[in-house]
């Protein structure tokens, strides 16, 4: 009678052994998904990293030095920036697999504010790129994903978008953030709505009195936009002057903005 209940038991036990395993497989396949962090730091203050995910400790720190200049420190390496942006956290992005970069906004040359990204190493720091402006504030711990790109992070004193790349190097990705958001149909509208299972667009009508989140365009033929419920699509239309950041969108011989309750879109980043 023992036994059979010692053997019961066993079994038990590696049935809750092998459940076990396979949870934290799942837990692993979810973190190790195609994605970035997007972390912003202190001053003065020395965070733990893991850089190669060797299991290791890192250390990275950003301080002002006596000069008043902003350094980086990355295991007791260090590198002098230049001067700091007062009240502007520095930030950094990993990929999850131990690659890390990060950038540390700059008061430039003629009261211009810009951002320098450095890879990190476990034994050196190395220039990766320079941009305009530095991460604004709504994008601290989170990185924007908008349908089936890349994460993307903006910049404040600039319009632009940038994509990060694999590598984690920042492409300008070309885009205007629209500033005048919300917009209620007057009348019927056939835009693509994103379907994330299918992982594609897919033509839709939208109805009299729903709600659009205008954010984004290329300038060009496509304008992004949000609905009140997190669905996400474009509109595709025909711009009318492609060199100008001014100028009407059509839909065939309508305006864009007929088709809305405001008078105009604000397309300024």
């Amino acid at each position: 009678m023992n036994k059979i209940r010692w053997i019961t038991v066993s079994i038990l036990l590696l049935f809750i052994i092998n459940s076990c395993s396979i949870y934290k497989k799942d837990i692993a396949n979810e973190i190790n998904k195609d994605g970035y962090a997007v972390n912003f730091i202190e001053y003065d203050k020395k965070y733990e990293i893991d850089i190669d995910n060797d299991g290791e400790t890192d250390s990275v720190k950003v301080f002002i030095d006596v000069d008043g200049y902003t350094s980086l420190e990355v295991n007791n390496h260090k590198k002098t920036i230049g001067y700091g942006e007062e009240g502007v956290k520095s930030v950094i992005i990993n990929d999850y697999n131990g690659n890390y970069c990060i950038g540390i906004a700059i008061h430039y040359v003629n009261d211009t504010r810009i951002s320098e990204f450095y890879r990190l190493n476990k034994d050196n720091i190395v220039y990766m790129s320079t941009v305009d402006g530095y991460i604004k504030s709504a994008y601290q711990n989170s990185g924007l994903y908008v349908e089936d790109r890349k994460y993307i992070i903006g910049f404040q004193n600039t319009t632009g978008i940038y994509l990060i790349n694999s590598d984690l190097n920042l492409i300008l990705e070309g885009n205007y953030i629209i500033n005048d958001s919300k917009h209620t149909l007057v009348k019927e509208l056939k835009a693509y709505k994103y379907n994330d299972k299918a992982a594609a667009y897919e033509i839709t009508t939208y109805q009299k009195g729903e709600a659009l989140y205008l954010y984004e365009t290329d300038m060009q033929n496509l304008i992004y936009f949000r609905m009140e419920n997190g669905d996400k699509g474009y509109i595709n239309a025909t711009k009318d002057d492609y060199e100008s950041t001014t100028g009407e969108f059509y839909i065939e011989e309508e305006r864009l903005v007929d088709y809305f309750d405001g008078e105009e879109i604000s397309w300024a980043g």
